[in-house]
């Protein structure tokens, strides 16, 4: 466990260092930043919780007679863009899994710069997704951290309304999980939400709560209806949860508090970021419900949505003028170091973790 403390601090520090916006080793601060996740994430062993599937089946195709390709996408049972990973790294191009290991770190970094540059700061990005995002899902749940990551990145495009890139970014993460079909039902409802005239009635927000209901349960009936079947009335036992509570208030609703508690007193929200933050708080209450009926496709969705929390985060501070900024970093910092401690010390998969081991030896 001291090794991913250690790194989670080192990253921090890194992150620290880019902030302070030193001209000259910026560049220097980012190469060492990424190259440390890279590596640390691409030659570690079979860790992670899910990794044994992933490495199972990849060996499988790999095995097949060269250009097999009909009979590796029969055989796979993923979205079709990680399937084709498979297919081509390995099957025609006959590399070892490290390859996906590797590929799955690019992107994460790809969607952390692109979201920490928009955001401009890296220290709170490190925080909050270095534990989460990189650490947990993207060591176990490899699928959902590729099309989360491309979330971050999604998230940017709305916030500079560049919305061919959007669609597109959007089309590539559904390719990966379906469940990222999420960021393109934000994107949209931000969207509309913006057209509304700034002196209309609260009650138009109403609507729009209505129309988030609607095209959800329709998506999710429609697209998610055997994964609905699968997690809920199979109920299977391998996918049973530990600390669901905790995972819920660690993941957005603590900051779902905090953000309303800071924005009560406001009487409208003019920042695309805050609209943002409105519409997935919406949806963490209708999920919220979906929780009593299916706890795991509550926080299978919850993953998705931790890529509004450095909003909320950024949103807290300014609300005391930036006075108490060190203490508030060092307080989320403490809080997702020990939400760290516990899922390593306590969790059934700690095993799956700890000891961190490297590829070779």
């Amino acid at each position: 466990m001291f090794v991913y403390f250690s790194l989670y601090g080192l990253i921090v520090l890194l992150s620290i260092g880019i902030d302070k916006n030193i001209h000259q080793k910026k560049f220097f601060f980012l190469f060492i930043l990424f190259s440390i996740l890279i590596l640390f994430s691409t030659f570690r062993g079979d860790i992670g919780t899910d990794i044994g599937r992933y490495n199972r089946d990849y060996n499988y195709v790999r095995n097949l007679e060269i250009f097999s390709i009909s009979e590796s996408f029969r055989y796979l049972p993923y979205d079709f863009l990680y399937t084709g990973l498979y297919v081509l790294l390995g099957n025609i191009l006959r590399l070892d899994f490290w390859s996906i290991k590797f590929l799955v770190s690019l992107i994460f970094c790809f969607g952390f710069y692109h979201f920490s540059e928009k955001i401009k700061n890296y220290t709170i990005s490190s925080i909050i997704f270095i534990p989460t995002l990189y650490l947990i899902f993207s060591f176990s749940l490899i699928r959902q951290a590729i099309s989360i990551s491309i979330g971050l990145y999604i998230i940017t495009l709305l916030l500079n309304k560049d919305y061919k890139k959007l669609i597109l970014a959007s089309l590539v993460a559904m390719l990966f999980h379906k469940y990222s079909i999420i960021y393109l039902i934000i994107s949209i409802l931000v969207i509309l939400i913006e057209k509304i005239e700034e002196n209309k009635k609260k009650f138009i927000y109403v609507i729009y709560v209505l129309i988030t209901s609607i095209i959800f349960t329709l998506l999710y009936k429609f697209t998610l209806l055997g994964h609905f079947n699968w997690y809920v009335i199979s109920t299977p036992a391998n996918h049973a949860l530990q600390f669901p509570i905790v995972k819920l208030l660690f993941l957005n609703y603590s900051y779902l508090v905090i953000f309303f508690l800071v924005t009560l007193s406001e009487r409208s929200t003019q920042k695309r970021s805050d609209k943002i933050v409105f519409i997935v708080a919406i949806f963490n209450i209708l999920f919220l419900i979906i929780y009593f009926i299916s706890p795991i496709v509550t926080l299978r969705f919850m993953m998705y949505l931790i890529v509004i929390n450095p909003f909320i985060v950024i949103k807290f501070k300014q609300y005391f003028n930036n006075k108490f900024d060190e203490i508030i970093m060092l307080i989320l910092f403490l809080i997702h170091l020990s939400y760290m401690a516990i899922m390593f010390t306590y969790s059934a998969h700690s095993g799956s973790y700890i000891p961190y081991n490297f590829y070779f030896f």
